[in-house]
């Protein structure tokens, strides 16, 4: 009886000091991948290791936030347009080529920033969407901001019949 307890004891101790070991190789192993050394001695080289993931991170969430923020100033200036060419009885108000040619070419693709380049007015008309879609679009974001990222617009899924709702496209900006 003394033996076994002592062999349980000594197996349960043993693997315990095994499992120790192979997760210390592990975490060399890991820092090794990481930070080209395994030890922990030199924390600047560590904290640089960190500070540039999560700065990689920070980034990619931030070109993820800037699209989405372009792609917003697009759709409320499409539904602005369609709203008001409904309201004036504008010929062919659902079709998107009619509330989107302020950004582009339905289906094509292209820059954006002829945009926010092109000419611009306050006042809606029938006549005058394009240059209407492009004024609350510069207003909103300067054109440096679409110029420095190269952003473009994506109309290839759309085609030039009428909908019910003209402006309900999703991911309309690429990079």
């Amino acid at each position: 009886m003394f033996l076994f307890g002592f062999t349980l004891i000594f197996s349960f101790l043993f693997s315990s000091i095994l499992l120790s070991l192979t997760a210390d190789v592990n975490q060399a192993k890991m820092e090794k991948k990481l930070y080209g050394h395994s030890t922990f001695s030199n924390t600047l080289s560590k904290n640089q290791v960190y500070t540039t993931l999560w700065e990689t991170k920070r980034r990619e969430k931030q070109t993820q936030i800037d699209k989405e923020l372009v792609y917003k100033v697009l759709q409320r200036t499409c539904n602005n347009i369609y709203a008001q060419s409904l309201r004036l009885r504008c010929p062919q108000a659902r079709n998107p080529s009619t509330v989107w040619t302020f950004a582009g070419t339905v289906g094509a693709k292209g820059s954006l920033l002829p945009a926010w380049t092109g000419s611009t007015t306050n006042t809606f008309s029938c006549g005058s969407k394009d240059a209407y879609g492009r004024g609350l679009i510069q207003r909103a974001i300067p054109v440096s901001f679409i110029q420095n990222r190269g952003y473009r617009y994506d109309f290839t899924g759309m085609t030039g019949a009428e909908r019910t709702y003209p402006c309900g496209y999703g991911e309309l900006v690429t990079k």
